[in-house]
């Protein structure tokens, strides 16, 4: 992350908490919550990463990785990694020239071939997930030898960095004020998780907090690194040791649980419930959604990222 400089308002500069009255301009409008263009767009890469179908990469030293690519302040790309090609990789394929000026959003930070194909196309911004990279860094007890190369990975990745017209930064923002509260009434207030709990009436149990529950403890295990000297240790690798002392690496873990947080109450206000076809009528029988032209899964990514777009624009689309 680049330290020098002033930070652009509410971004994790040094690890510091920024909250400045355009940050407050920039998340708030008229008399709801809403969020920033910045964490809307980190979201987003996040939300990408878990396009469906999500494979099974847990053995794989590769993790798979969401990106935004916004132009201009507006979303012109939204991809994410595949067996065989990295998120950056696509991304240069799908957009060539037009990626110039550009700042990208990863959910993972690039490799370092992508990083430098990246720059060399002459985007303007790269920012990404603190987290563990798309070389992953997290699997130095089962296979220390894949984790010198991705040790070696982030150290070219570093220089490039140095060395890149490129801004290569962290821009998480905290939450405003009642934003969280604001989210969890919506969402459980959203005309699908009515209409399941009615189907539900004589259960005592609470469908939407368990769905909740459910899909923070996944986007934790995806998105956080639990153990925090574990954390500190990727972090120093990556070349952001400044992230590592407090209160600056508190506040970073902060920021990062409060947008797992939203991810997750918002993902459940859309939940995979059997049969329950959400995008049918009620005349369609279940067995006629395998007929729709848009699978259900992907018909289902596309609502929940339409809801999280609606928390920006305040045009909620459920109540």
């Amino acid at each position: 992350m680049q330290s020098a400089g002033p930070p652009e308002d509410g971004q994790v500069a040094a690890g510091r908490r920024v909250s400045t009255a355009g940050t407050q301009t920039d998340s708030m409008s008229g008399q709801t919550p809403r969020l920033s263009k910045v964490n809307l767009f980190t979201l987003f890469s996040l939300w990408m990463e878990l396009f469906p179908p999500i494979e099974q990469q847990k053995k794989s030293q590769v993790k798979k990785t969401g990106l935004v690519v916004v132009k201009n302040i507006k979303i012109v790309g939204l991809h994410c990694s595949s067996v065989d090609l990295h998120a950056g990789q696509i991304a240069l394929i799908k957009h060539g020239s037009r990626l110039k000026n550009c700042d990208l959003y990863f959910s993972r930070k690039p490799c370092s071939a992508c990083l430098k194909m990246i720059v060399n196309a002459g985007v303007n911004r790269i920012s990404y997930w603190p987290a563990d990279p798309e070389i992953s860094l997290q699997n130095e007890a089962s296979n220390p030898t894949t984790t010198g190369d991705a040790k070696l990975d982030a150290k070219a990745v570093e220089r490039l960095k140095s060395n890149s017209r490129a801004r290569v930064c962290l821009l998480l923002q905290p939450l405003v004020c009642s934003m969280m509260q604001f989210v969890e009434e919506t969402s459980h207030k959203c005309d699908f998780i009515q209409k399941i709990a009615k189907t539900l009436s004589g259960c005592n149990t609470d469908f939407y907090a368990e769905c909740r529950q459910e899909r923070i403890k996944e986007y934790e295990s995806l998105f956080l690194i639990s153990n925090e000297e574990m954390h500190k240790q990727i972090l120093m690798t990556m070349g952001l040791e400044n992230l590592c002392e407090n209160p600056y690496f508190s506040n970073l873990r902060q920021n990062m649980k409060d947008l797992i947080l939203l991810l997750a109450t918002v993902a459940a206000s859309v939940p995979t419930f059997g049969h329950f076809g959400f995008y049918c009528n009620g005349s369609q029988r279940p067995n006629e959604i395998h007929h729709q032209s848009l699978p259900q899964e992907i018909a289902r990514h596309c609502m929940i990222q339409a809801r999280l777009l609606a928390y920006r624009t305040g045009e909620l689309l459920c109540e």
